[in-house]
């Protein structure tokens, strides 16, 4: 959402910017898949956690 309202504002607003369907296609990838990370790490993070505190 975030990344469609940059898009939306440079759409209606006079920024000097151009808005283009590649630069929120592009965004939104680069969320989701940030997004994935975040949770593998945090998963990776917690079974590192629940082993340290077994030994």
């Amino acid at each position: 959402m975030f990344s469609f309202g940059i898009e939306l504002a440079q759409y209606y607003l006079p920024l000097g910017r151009a808005t283009d369907i590649d630069d929120w296609m592009m965004n939104t990838m680069g969320s989701f898949i940030g997004g994935i990370l975040f949770v593998i790490a945090r998963y990776i993070y917690t079974l590192l956690k629940i082993n340290k505190k077994i030994k």
